[in-house]
């Protein structure tokens, strides 16, 4: 791609003397914090950066925006930024819930090894994020988030000279919208930024308890309606902040990456939320507009764990060492062979489900964790709903994109050991959880509201 050939040329004028321990500094619990004022530019050059935006949108599912097929007009904005970037047409979230998600997204690193894979444990201390490398080559980096799973005491504010968490002191999550409030303020962000910045905007109001929406109550009264309602107005403030970045000119040196970080469910398998590793809830929305690239679609599978490779190759860096994921927008693809793409998550407690996706063949596992087997923070999180049930389940997702009948006892057995053991040796690398937080009353409250625990 277009700037890949930067990347030396950029490092060499940078100085990179900051450190991951400092820039922790940067990452207190403080609701919001400003740019220090001894940070300088980076040298001026005749390659000059490109500057970062990234939006993500909490349980937006692929087949809910314009551009992912659906007929229903919600995301016009969205779809907008599609007609003039690149769509991945099949994106996955790596957990199929936000904390996991969002940490794997910013860290380019499976949940295994970033650890903040709880409702009770946090990014480990060694385990970089996106923001830390673009702030030590001279990025000025803010984010803006909505969700309680976002604040700083889960790691991901690391890396930000400025994290705002602000919107969570409007009201109670179960009874509030936020997408135009975090707008704002990201748009005064937006105006106050030097660059080259990168600035991430989270997105949380698709999230159970689905809110109306006055312009759009004719979508209908159920849930699933009311969800659109939801989506169709984050897409309207997704909107406002797209067209400020249009306004003052920025657009032709900015990419602009948007993603879901999980889908949801409206009961194709049974249930609700988004506690299953089924399409609806792993497959997701993914959208890249990069400055004078034409329009196109990118049809190989990509994963979370390719988001930083990929913006890192886009903006003209050569990718972290040990990242598992690659840049997808790299044009060599000669001799290209899709891997295998590996899910595992252990929400709800007392579960572990694992999945693999080879071709287009899917296992998924589902096993009871032992009470005695769960950490003591989770012991006391009951599930929700009586799904996802313990099993076995194939699918072919060619013939089968809804996975709705189950192959395992017509399959091949080779076929489902080989996959099993794919899944083994993914397992038998997983790392430790990561640190251990507390959860006071007050934010159990908040996350009961929101579906996570009883």
């Amino acid at each position: 791609m277009e700037g890949t050939g930067r990347g030396r040329s950029i490092l060499m004028r940078r100085i990179l003397g900051t450190s991951f321990l400092c820039l922790l500094v940067f990452g207190s619990s403080c609701k919001k914090e400003t740019v220090p004022a001894e940070k300088t530019p980076p040298e001026k050059s005749s390659i000059e950066p490109l500057n970062l935006l990234l939006i993500t949108v909490d349980c937006l599912r692929w087949d809910r925006v314009g551009f992912g097929g659906y007929e229903r007009e919600v995301t016009p904005n969205m779809d907008r930024l599609a007609e003039e970037g690149t769509v991945f047409t099949r994106a996955y979230s790596q957990a199929g819930w936000t904390l996991p998600s969002l940490a794997t997204l910013l860290t380019g690193f499976y949940p295994r090894d970033h650890g903040a894979i709880l409702l009770t444990t946090a990014l480990k201390t060694d385990v970089g994020t996106l923001a830390e490398r673009l702030s030590q080559d001279g990025y000025e980096t803010r984010g803006y988030v909505t969700h309680v799973l976002c604040l700083p005491e889960y790691g991901l504010n690391r890396g930000f000279d400025g994290y705002d968490h602000s919107v969570l002191d409007k009201g109670h999550p179960h009874d509030i919208s936020t997408s135009k409030e975090v707008t704002d303020l990201a748009l005064q962000g937006l105006n106050e930024a030097r660059e080259p910045f990168f600035i991430w905007v989270h997105y949380f109001d698709p999230h159970y308890l689905y809110l109306p929406h006055e312009p759009w109550e004719h979508f209908g009264e159920d849930p699933s309606d009311i969800y659109d309602q939801e989506v169709a107005y984050t897409d309207q403030h997704v909107g406002r902040l797209l067209n400020a970045v249009r306004e003052k000119g920025l657009l032709e040196r900015t990419v602009v990456f948007l993603a879901g970080d999980h889908g949801e469910e409206f009961g194709e398998h049974g249930g609700s939320y988004h506690l299953t590793c089924h399409e609806e809830v792993l497959r997701i929305p993914m959208v890249v507009r990069i400055p004078s690239a034409k329009k196109r679609e990118h049809r190989e599978r990509v994963e979370q764990i390719d988001v930083v490779p990929t913006l890192l190759g886009l903006l003209g860096f050569d990718p972290e060492p040990g990242l598992p994921g690659k840049d997808v927008l790299k044009e060599d693809t000669r001799g290209f062979v899709e891997r295998p793409l590996f899910v595992e998550r252990v929400r709800p407690p007392g579960l572990l489900q694992k999945a693999v996706l080879r071709d287009q063949r899917k296992l998924i596992l589902v096993e009871t964790v032992p009470p005695e087997n769960l950490s003591p923070s989770a012991r006391d999180e009951a599930t929700m709903v009586s799904h996802p049930k313990e099993g076995e389940y194939l699918y072919d997702l060619d013939a089968d994109p809804g996975e709705k009948k189950n192959l395992i006892s017509e399959a091949d057995p080779k076929e489902i050991e080989s996959l099993k053991e794919a899944l083994q040796r993914f397992s038998e690398t997983q790392s430790v959880q990561g640190l251990e937080i507390h959860l006071n009353e007050k934010r159990r409250d908040e996350l009961r509201s929101l579906g996570y625990m009883n």
